[in-house]
């Protein structure tokens, strides 16, 4: 059974990855983010942040970390 767990850098230090540093700093904003799914009273805060420049880094850092990712998948 797997761990029920949304902490990104709990699940892939569990699948076995081998981050650097870079990854897992991006694993840790993401987990700060992901908050308003788990926690509607927070939403407001992180909408307060996400501007369109910032919205727009996470989304290209999302797309690189997810296309390395599927990368070691398929290895």
């Amino acid at each position: 059974m797997p761990p029920r767990s949304h902490d990104l850098e709990f699940l892939a230090e569990k699948a076995g990855l081998k981050l650097d540093i870079k990854d897992l700093d991006f694993l840790t904003e993401m987990n700060g983010i992901n908050l308003e799914t788990r926690y509607p009273d927070e939403q407001f805060e992180i909408y307060k942040k996400a501007t369109i420049t910032l919205t727009k880094k996470y989304f290209k850092k999302t797309e690189e970390f997810t296309s390395w990712l599927r990368n070691k998948v398929t290895q």
